[in-house]
């Protein structure tokens, strides 16, 4: 495998350049990504040049290229504030019995959500608020002041929702550099761009049969390490079936 030394020697190149600033960070981001997403996804992989790998897989050699895009979703409201919302509605159904101002602390979550982990946080929520000895998996501490008020606030954690939608559209934004077999397409989650701490996967986002003329589309969450390979409906995967 090509060293970290031989990558900060293409960011060196890539810095030393006459392109613009712009274009320079660009390019860099995607040397980066580039290398975080191919030694993530085989510690054994071969870096051969920029955007290529040697993958040894079933015996076999394999020259893969790959191409990395960011993917850009749709600001939309944190996932967390809707059920934060939907568990003030219904405990204030108890009258006054669950007034006051609630503040929650997460344990340092090192994975992304499903649909499946937030429906554990709400029930966890609540029966922190009511007091319920449970295994709480998410919360690691509540606090409680004293209000006239109900009022429940989230620390620590930022989330938005990646959709199969978003995906499709980045996916559709996105052609292979070449007619070789072995054309993969990186679809990288920046947290820091995006403002958030984690993502929610969408669940329909795991059977989706996404379009693309590449053979194989990831998503990877450049912080968390992440992969997720995505269906494909396309003509590669067409012949492969017909050849088996």
């Amino acid at each position: 495998m090509k060293s970290l030394q031989q990558i900060e020697d293409w960011i060196e190149t890539i810095e030393s350049s006459s392109i613009s600033a712009k274009k320079q960070e660009q390019h860099i981001s995607d040397v980066v990504d580039f290398w975080k997403f191919a030694t993530t996804y085989d510690n054994h992989i071969s870096i051969l040049e920029k955007g290529k790998v040697l993958l040894h897989e079933n015996g076999f050699d394999e020259e893969i290229t790959i191409t990395t895009s960011n993917l850009v979703l749709n600001q939309k409201r944190n996932p967390f504030e809707i059920i934060i919302s939907e568990i003030e509605e219904e405990l204030s159904k108890f009258g006054t019995k669950y007034l006051g101002i609630y503040t929650i602390r997460f344990h340092n979550l090192k994975r992304n959500f499903t649909e499946d982990d937030l429906a554990l946080v709400k029930e966890e929520i609540l029966a922190a608020i009511k007091g319920e000895l449970i295994f709480y998996k998410y919360i690691f501490k509540l606090n409680k002041i004293e209000s006239t008020e109900l009022k429940i606030f989230k620390n620590d954690l930022g989330v938005l929702q990646c959709n199969a939608e978003d995906i499709q559209k980045q996916i559709s934004k996105t052609k292979p550099k070449n007619d070789a077999d072995k054309n993969w397409l990186v679809l990288v989650l920046d947290g820091i761009d995006h403002n958030c701490g984690f993502f929610l996967f969408e669940a329909k986002i795991k059977e989706t049969m996404f379009h693309s003329n590449y053979e194989k589309v990831f998503v990877f969450d450049f912080y968390k390490s992440e992969i997720v390979q995505l269906k494909l409906n396309n003509a590669q995967q067409v012949i492969k079936s017909l050849s088996a």
